[in-house]
């Protein structure tokens, strides 16, 4: 309990709520910040808030990659090593939202396809 009190202090967290019951306790935990925060994209050139779309964290780490130099590319591979906690699917899944939103161009087929960004897309294509 004391561990899971740290954490959402940590996280900028409610602390949790604990009630007595009949039959034992009740625990309520709150997944709201207390403080309006940030996503630590937030102020990224291609945040969710840059496009007034609402984007996930991998979303939003697969951009921040593809904006940094020296980065032209990205793979569901790559995104994957970034976050090796989600399905390969839900990671796929976000890839394919990206494009769909107009923000990266998929590239190759299959095994060989990577993601760059849109506004890239026609030097690749020509």
């Amino acid at each position: 309990i004391d561990r899971m009190i740290d954490l959402m202090e940590q996280n900028d967290l409610q602390a949790p709520e604990f009630h007595e019951t009949a039959s034992g306790f009740r625990v309520t935990l709150y997944n709201k910040p207390l403080h309006a925060q940030k996503s630590r994209f937030a102020d990224h050139p291609l945040s969710s808030e840059a496009f007034r779309t609402p984007l996930n964290p991998r979303q939003e780490a697969a951009l921040s990659h593809l904006n940094q130099s020296g980065n032209t590319r990205i793979t569901n591979s790559e995104l994957q090593k970034m976050f090796p906690d989600v399905h390969a699917e839900t990671i796929r899944r976000d890839l394919a939202d990206l494009v769909t939103k107009d923000l990266l161009h998929k590239l190759g087929q299959k095994r060989g396809s990577y993601y760059i960004l849109k506004k890239y897309a026609e030097l690749h294509l020509e």
